[in-house]
């Protein structure tokens, strides 16, 4: 793992203004589990660090696959010609023009190196986990000391979980919990490669706080995920001692399972509500009046919709428009007054931009898988993993949050990725003399 000492070495090699660049790239990363105004500064302030000391040599190092990286922006930027809804499409456009600049600009600030990924993913961690402190101090705070509740019978009551549970920070619980887990999985990774117990230790306990952060803030599709990734996902990637691994990764999943069916609210979430969730009303024989309808009959809707414009889909800002005519038919009342958008990456880019634009959505992530793996890259694979079952109850690549993480790591652990195997290549060039 890249230590402190490392990533101030790798700096003082560097120019002044590119030390500059990368530790306010540093500071978006950090801002990411905090107000949405401190992101969407630091991403321009980082722009512009750029331009100010932009040369027309400097684009020689951005990669010739820059497009690939790109490529979902200019997907919703072709749906924006034949959405009916141009000024909701400008809006979604302009949320995402860091999937446009950041694969431009990020090979103009710095040279990418493993040393400076690392540096990026403990950063995020830093962010995750002092943004758990602050959520905990503050609902300690307001039981204890406002209320003047008993703390833990009142905190383990369920009301001061998922949503309830991010609220001081405003931010969705999902967004968070996507980076906590990416934290996560990476002290996990660090952990099985450190020789040093004392550090041992410390990963132990951070893993272990950023888990009970997972578990309030409950969102049963990331916590998944990362069951996934370190069960399955982590071994396939050479790691050593693998029965042993697996022995504390089943112990892991026990101990989850326990802490799960201990507290009412996340059984209740994780079992009745997860199975109401994917049971139509039809099937229950009942209509939602006081909490959203079931997201299969969202899904439904949204099915019937894709069917009427199977190819190109409707455009890029109608999505919302067209489900809640879909909404009303189907007399999903709360959907249609909410107006909730698909709640499904995948549908959503279906209806946006029909089957052509779902299949180059799915060779996007083909090549960036393709890397990962080529290059045995866990950190870049799992995050990818993270990603796509995350698509499959949320639009991440909607909401700010979910679109810088996935600019910034996507492209640093791509390009990191493509540079190392160049690198190789130049290097079986001398070696064979040719």
């Amino acid at each position: 793992m890249t230590g402190l000492k490392d990533i101030l070495s790798d700096l003082r090699t560097s120019s002044g203004a590119e030390q500059l660049r990368f530790v306010v790239f540093l500071c978006l990363i950090f801002s990411l589990p905090f107000d949405i105004i401190y992101s969407s500064v630091l991403f321009i302030t980082f722009l512009l660090c750029v331009l100010v000391d932009l040369r027309f040599e400097k684009f020689r190092a951005i990669p010739k696959q820059v497009w690939i990286f790109q490529l979902l922006y200019f997907l919703a930027a072709a749906g924006y010609f034949y959405s009916l809804n141009r000024h909701e499409a400008s809006f979604l456009l302009e949320r995402q023009l860091s999937m446009l600049l950041l694969p431009l600009f990020i090979p103009l600030a710095f040279k990418l190196n493993q040393k400076r990924i690392n540096a990026a993913l403990q950063t995020i961690t830093l962010a995750s986990i002092l943004a758990l402190l602050y959520l905990f101090a503050f609902q300690i705070q307001m039981i204890h000391f406002e209320l003047k509740l008993p703390l833990f019978s009142t905190l383990f009551s369920g009301a001061f979980f998922n949503h309830e549970f991010s609220r001081p920070l405003k931010i969705h619980a999902g967004y968070l919990s996507l980076y906590v887990s990416l934290s996560v999985v990476f002290l996990v990774y660090v952990f099985n490669l450190s020789q040093s117990n004392k550090w041992r230790l410390l990963y132990a306990v951070c893993i272990g706080f950023l888990f009970m952060g997972l578990f309030f803030l409950a969102s049963r599709n990331i916590l998944i995920a990362s069951l996934v990734i370190l069960l399955f996902l982590y071994p396939m990637f050479g790691t050593k001692k693998k029965s042993k691994y697996l022995v504390y990764a089943l112990m892991g999943l026990f101990v989850s399972f326990i802490i799960i069916r201990s507290v009412p609210y996340l059984w209740d979430r994780f079992s009745k509500e997860m199975v109401s969730d994917m049971k139509s009303m039809q099937q229950s024989g009942s209509a939602a009046y006081y909490s959203a309808e079931p997201r299969v009959d969202r899904w439904m809707g949204g099915l019937t919709l894709a069917k009427q414009s199977p190819l190109i889909g409707y455009g890029t800002g109608d999505e919302k428009d067209m489900l809640r005519t879909e909404y009303m038919r189907r007399q999903l009342y709360i959907s249609y007054l909410e107006s909730f958008n698909a709640h499904n990456q995948y549908l959503s880019y279906l209806l946006k931009n029909g089957l052509l634009g779902l299949f180059v959505f799915f060779a996007a992530f083909y090549y960036y898988f393709k890397l990962a793996i080529k290059r045995n890259d866990f950190m870049y694979a799992a995050f990818l993993m993270l990603l796509m079952i995350g698509f499959y109850t949320e639009n991440i690549l909607d909401a700010n949050k979910g679109i810088f993480f996935f600019s910034i790591f996507n492209t640093i652990m791509g390009y990191n990725a493509i540079a190392a195997e160049k690198e190789e290549e130049k290097l079986e060039q001398l070696q064979t003399g040719g």
